[in-house]
């Protein structure tokens, strides 16, 4: 006994389907940063930033903080969303923008930064 089986496509060459297109990956939208501190800082004296970010397509996978000033200001976490930051004995008041940098995991990156007057304590 043989059995033979035979398929017909329809008689036409097979073609996409024009009215639904394969889906396109989305893009990777950038986060929305904003760092909360004080406005002011004393000299010696240990202050905080906290960088409220968010990703509407993810999450967020990293923080990077830095500043500006050639004072070698120290952070106790370099690479989190809050951090506390000490400015050393200066000579006269100075201006220091600190800057948060995020990252999510699929390259996308945001940064914000914030002024903050540190005075002499007098």
């Amino acid at each position: 006994m043989s059995l033979m089986l035979t398929a017909c496509g329809g008689g036409e060459e097979s073609s996409p389907d024009k009215s639904n297109p394969a889906p396109q990956p989305s893009e990777n939208k950038a986060q929305i940063v904003i760092i909360q501190g004080d406005e002011e800082a004393l000299e010696q004296k240990v202050f905080e930033l906290k960088a409220d970010a968010s990703d509407s397509d993810g999450s967020i996978a990293s923080y990077t903080w830095s500043h500006d000033s050639e004072l070698e200001i120290s952070f106790s976490d370099k690479d989190s969303a809050t951090t506390e930051a000490t400015v050393p004995d200066i000579a006269e008041d100075k201006l220091i923008n600190f800057t948060v940098i995020v990252e999510d995991g699929k390259g996308a990156s945001a940064s914000e930064s914030v002024s903050v007057l540190v005075k002499r304590k007098v």
